[in-house]
């Protein structure tokens, strides 16, 4: 009895048994606490606690005081304003295209009326955007257009009242998520480009590509992220109480180009 009594004697004496749990609360300003809170965790004893209050940026931790300037020492490391990197995004490309096209339809009374039409069109590009993007955050660019999807036949076909009106539009562009990180004066760029084009078909057929790599700049560098070409011809016809047909021809050549220079935090 005498050996047990001085055995709990001795384990209340003993620092574990006289560290007693408070609880303190941080503000972080730079960083998200619920991702911090893995990490503070891994510094506590199995009966300590670590809460996140994201709506407020506050980090709450019951430990022992110990245990607690460990913490606090972490925070003040982590706790810190990221870098930001501005990105210039140059987007350079030349459209083409041409289409021809006629129809002949008879209407109710037997008269046959017909059309026919040609037209061309050339464009090109050179864009410069710029976005700014906290080093580990994300950011979009995209650039690109409307098409009014119409053919020949179908535009004579609605103005002779056999087709309800309406014109289809369809996106084409050109773009990318980016999602930088900033090591001393190198910049790493995880990055996923897309690219949109007219297919073979003309304005009726949008084609889409996607990538995603991961490059690395100098401050101040830049690099040819994307780049595209596509080009083709095809006909088509109609029957019935609409005779006609179109061939169209297209052809696009695209490439996108980003800038990444490091800002002061």
């Amino acid at each position: 009895m005498k050996i047990a009594a001085f055995l709990s004697l001795l384990l209340l004496a003993s620092p574990a048994a006289r560290a007693e749990s408070t609880i303190r609360i941080w503000t972080l300003s730079n960083r998200s606490v619920s991702e911090t809170v893995p990490m503070v965790r891994s510094l506590l004893a199995p009966d300590e606690q670590v809460w996140a209050e994201e709506r407020n940026g506050k980090l709450v931790v019951k430990a022992s005081a110990e245990h607690l300037q460990k913490v606090d020492q972490l925070l003040k490391q982590l706790d810190v304003a990221s870098a930001q990197v501005q990105l210039t995004v140059t987007q350079s490309g030349t459209q083409a295209l041409s289409q021809v096209g006629g129809g002949v339809t008879v209407l109710p009374d037997g008269r046959v009326v017909g059309a026919a039409g040609a037209g061309s069109a050339n464009g090109s590009v050179n864009e410069t955007q710029t976005l700014v993007v906290m080093s580990g955050g994300t950011g979009y660019i995209v650039t690109g257009e409307n098409i009014p999807t119409v053919s020949p036949y179908t535009s004579y076909a609605q103005s002779v009242g056999l087709l309800p009106p309406g014109v289809l539009v369809q996106s084409v562009t050109t773009g990318f998520a980016v999602e930088p990180i900033v090591v001393g004066d190198v910049v790493r760029l995880n990055i996923t480009p897309w690219m949109s084009y007219l297919g073979a078909g003309g304005p009726g057929q949008v084609k889409f590509s996607q990538s995603s790599t991961t490059i690395t700049l100098h401050n101040g560098d830049s690099a040819q992220i994307g780049a595209g070409s596509a080009g083709g011809a095809s006909s088509s016809a109609a029957f019935g109480l609409v005779l006609g047909g179109s061939t169209q021809s297209s052809s696009n050549t695209g490439s996108v180009t980003v800038q990444a220079n490091i800002m002061a935090p």
